[in-house]
């Protein structure tokens, strides 16, 4: 029986591992990259929101009426998150989300009926 060097001995189950070894180093490589690409999203999408909220709160101090309806609507959104959220949190945990909600409704309040 010939020897065969590629499936045989040592030098071939070195072979035949770097095979599977560079698989995996590929597939993590992939999947890193998916993940950088996924933070990369999410901070453009927090730096959008951020400026949003910092061009709002600018437009509030100058009494612009734009940015009292934008506040009302960023406000809206956050209490309508909040507020389904109660539905699937744990007990121990509705009081921390109750408090984001009542401060949303509390912000749409006064940016409607008391600063008129």
């Amino acid at each position: 029986m010939p020897l065969d060097i590629g499936t045989f001995g040592l030098v071939g189950v070195l072979a035949n591992g770097g095979q599977v070894a560079g698989r995996a180093v590929h597939t993590v490589l992939i999947a890193g990259s998916w993940f950088a690409a996924a933070v990369a999203v999410a901070a453009f999408v927090s730096l959008l929101l951020a400026l949003l909220i910092y061009v709002t709160g600018r437009g509030i101090v100058r009494q612009r009426g734009w940015a009292r309806v934008l506040g009302v609507l960023l406000s809206l959104g956050l209490a309508l998150i909040t507020i389904s959220a109660l539905t699937v949190v744990d007990r121990g945990a509705i009081p921390y989300v109750a408090v984001s909600a009542v401060l949303s409704l509390y912000t749409i309040w006064a940016l409607l009926w008391r600063y008129q």
